[in-house]
């Protein structure tokens, strides 16, 4: 299959819109590993930029997809380095639109909410392990590095865009809906609380985890909630906040599958 070139007004179409990823809700990818995954799970394109030594290589990928086909252009190394957002891209701009999330549920459903988690690694990571452990959903606060910044899409390996997500919330206003409709509320702590492999779970729930060197807001604080910690042998300082994430979602899935 031959493709275009891209023209210059389709490359500064594109160049306004990664200035505004997160205002028109699009995943920036630059990496061949996650637009795969993005093709498996039949995302469709705005469009797909890379050079010809990408296309050379990666032809039978970009060939599985009918609904890409139209969306594939050829550009220079000298215009990816002018588009690119983070240091290693390999050749290839990509643009994808959000697909809509899902309504808070009432359902027995449980979810994530991360209070100014500011790190985009940690964002990422927490995504994908969301992802990984069959996380309903996960919920942002305003100031969490955005699931729409290109180093939380790649650090999520795609989770972004397949995890269904929700951010810029009012956190607590979210988080006092979601307890008056029935939903717990956990918070976590590095030397308080109940050991998360203790914890009970008996219907719906919420998963708070708080800013990586602040912690839980005292205003999500206030809405009341059961605190739970994750115990170590040698305390040296807190868990890195995607680390202790992974765990306790990986405490809420082992109690799924008994």
């Amino acid at each position: 299959m031959n493709y275009k070139t891209a023209s210059k007004s389709k490359i500064s179409e594109i160049y306004e819109k990664i200035k505004n990823l997160k205002k028109e809700k699009l995943f920036l990818i630059e990496d061949v590993k996650t637009l795969e995954i993005a093709i498996d799970y039949k995302l469709k394109p705005i469009a797909i930029l890379l050079t010809e030594d990408i296309l050379k290589d990666h032809r039978e990928l970009l060939n599985s997809s009918d609904l890409i086909k139209d969306k594939i252009f050829i550009v220079s190394e000298k215009t990816i380095k002018k588009l690119k957002q983070v240091k290693t891209n390999p050749g290839i701009i990509a643009l994808f639109k959000k697909k809509k999330s899902k309504p808070l549920s009432q359902k027995n459903q449980l979810y994530i909410a991360l209070d100014r988690v500011q790190d985009p690694g940690n964002v990422g990571t927490i995504l994908r392990s969301a992802i990984s452990f069959n996380i309903g959903k996960v919920l942002l606060s305003k100031g969490c590095a955005s699931v729409f910044n290109p180093k939380v899409v790649r650090g999520s390996m795609g989770a972004a865009f397949i995890q269904n997500t929700e951010d810029n919330l009012d956190l607590k206003e979210t988080l006092e809906k979601l307890k008056n409709s029935g939903y717990k509320l956990f918070f976590t702590s590095s030397n308080s609380g109940k050991r998360a492999d203790d914890i009970e779970i008996s219907g719906p729930a919420v998963f708070v985890f708080g800013n990586e060197s602040k912690g839980i807001s005292k205003e999500i604080e206030s809405l009341g909630g059961s605190w739970i910690k994750i115990p170590t042998k040698n305390r040296f300082d807190s868990l890195n906040v995607a680390v202790a994430a992974s765990i306790i979602m990986y405490e809420i899935f082992k109690r799924e599958k008994k």
